[in-house]
């Protein structure tokens, strides 16, 4: 592992989680509605990106193991996805979303967390462990540092924008801009 590679799984991890939400909120409304989801101006959500770089982290030395890759990362985004709206409703009293509204959410905690949700996580864990990876390391090399490097702070600086800055200096944040253009976000 090295901090190039890390960077880039953020990028993609965040790029797949928006491309995965876009689709299942699509079907969720019975194929009538298209959702934008997230809070950036680029097409990336956040916890899909810690999660990816928390999932390659811990599940990289099991490579050779698909099934202890599964398991774990079942696990890990099952406890990632739990504590995160936990935290996000009791303490900041944002809900992003809720499982309580949505098709096939059996084994629904409190909507924090569905067991359909960690299955799915736990196969983006599997591909990205042994499909992503392996091919990221094949790229390896001074202009694939260079190349992941740009693209992670462009990404880095739409997450500070929208989190921060837009707030201190009150500019239109991402989701603002996209409203105004029509595009509707999912409100739980």
């Amino acid at each position: 592992m090295n901090i190039y590679l890390l960077m880039m799984i953020f990028v993609l991890g965040g790029i797949f989680g928006w491309i995965y939400e876009v689709i299942f909120y699509y079907l969720n409304s019975h194929r009538k509605k298209v959702y934008m989801r997230g809070s950036n101006f680029l097409p990336f959500i956040n916890i899909y990106s810690i999660g990816s770089v928390l999932l390659v982290l811990i599940n990289y030395n099991f490579r050779k193991e698909p099934l202890i890759i599964f398991l774990l990362s079942v696990l890990i985004t099952g406890v990632l996805e739990l504590f995160t709206g936990l935290v996000l409703d009791k303490v900041f009293h944002i809900r992003l979303w809720d499982y309580n509204k949505e098709i096939l959410n059996f084994g629904n905690i409190n909507g924090y967390v569905c067991l359909r949700s960690v299955l799915i996580f736990g196969l983006g864990g599997l591909f990205l462990v042994c499909g992503v990876v392996p091919v990221l390391l094949l790229l390896k090399g001074e202009l694939f540092n260079i190349i992941s490097t740009i693209i992670f702070i462009i990404f880095i600086i739409d997450l500070l924008y929208n989190f921060i800055i837009c707030k201190i200096f009150k500019t239109t944040n991402a989701r603002n801009f996209y409203e105004k253009r029509g595009l509707k976000y999912l409100d739980f």
